[in-house]
């Protein structure tokens, strides 16, 4: 859903925005177009992008400090002030990256579709995901993908699903919160109960209950695969860091 561009934990980890943000009935950038370029383009005003980037980049000022706090941060709002948008926009969203941001060498996608118990590249639904990816991880971009929230033990989301990606499910850092089945473990470590996986699910990191920054200044608490793909993204900008030649392969590997 964008960053909140003057949070005093981010302000200064960003340099360049986007917007491919759609719905059905309108424009979801925050002119009312769908799409817009500069800045002020990638603006949250949902709030769920600021939590996600904060996990990676957090000066620690307001909220506590990212995984990767030296991380630079390329906004590239899809969704919109209700949290939806479309598979076109997303597309749009990482067409752009591939084709105008050579820079860019993690992706962090906390978002998800429609689920697959298995690799999902074949589907039609799903090819422009599949090839963007690979067009992505064949230029030395690691992208990573959040496995989705339904509780499934049999399947994982779009785009998550495509072999390329990096899929990121959750764990319990502390305990979940109240909204498990009375006999899901909760404990730390365990595998949280919202989240989803299948044979394509290739990594887990916690998820719950973290706290990031929240838009409109300060701190909040939360929970997801959502939270849970950019605390391994943030690794992987971390292992860059120190060594800048990785392959996707090698970060993958090491992660795993």
């Amino acid at each position: 859903t964008g960053i909140d561009t003057d949070h005093a934990d981010l302000a200064d980890d960003l340099v360049a925005e986007q917007c491919f943000a759609r719905l059905e009935e309108r424009g979801a950038c925050p002119n009312g177009s769908s799409s817009q370029s500069g800045p002020g383009s990638a603006e949250d005003d949902e709030g769920h992008g600021t939590l996600v980037s904060s996990t990676i980049t957090s000066r620690g000022t307001e909220s506590p400090r990212g995984v990767a706090p030296d991380a630079k941060i390329v906004a590239v709002k899809v969704l919109s002030n209700e949290g939806g948008g479309l598979t076109s926009g997303i597309i749009s969203g990482l067409d752009w990256v591939v084709n105008n941001r050579p820079d860019v060498k993690v992706v962090n996608m906390s978002l998800g579709g429609e689920l697959f118990p298995g690799a999902c590249d074949t589907d039609p639904s799903v090819i422009a995901y599949s090839s963007l990816i690979n067009a992505l991880r064949s230029r030395g971009v690691t992208v990573f993908a959040a496995s989705g929230n339904d509780g499934s033990t049999r399947s994982t989301s779009a785009p998550g699903c495509v072999r390329a990606a990096v899929s990121v499910g959750s764990v319990n850092d502390a305990v979940d919160f109240d909204d498990c089945d009375d006999d899901f473990e909760t404990a730390p470590d365990d595998v949280s109960c919202f989240s989803n996986s299948s044979p394509e699910l290739d990594l887990l990191a916690p998820g719950s209950v973290i706290t990031s920054a929240k838009m409109g200044g300060g701190s909040e608490e939360w929970q997801g695969t959502s939270a849970a793909t950019p605390h391994a993204a943030a690794v992987a900008a971390l292992l860059l860091q120190a060594r800048p030649d990785l392959s996707p392969d090698q970060i993958e590997t090491t992660l795993k």
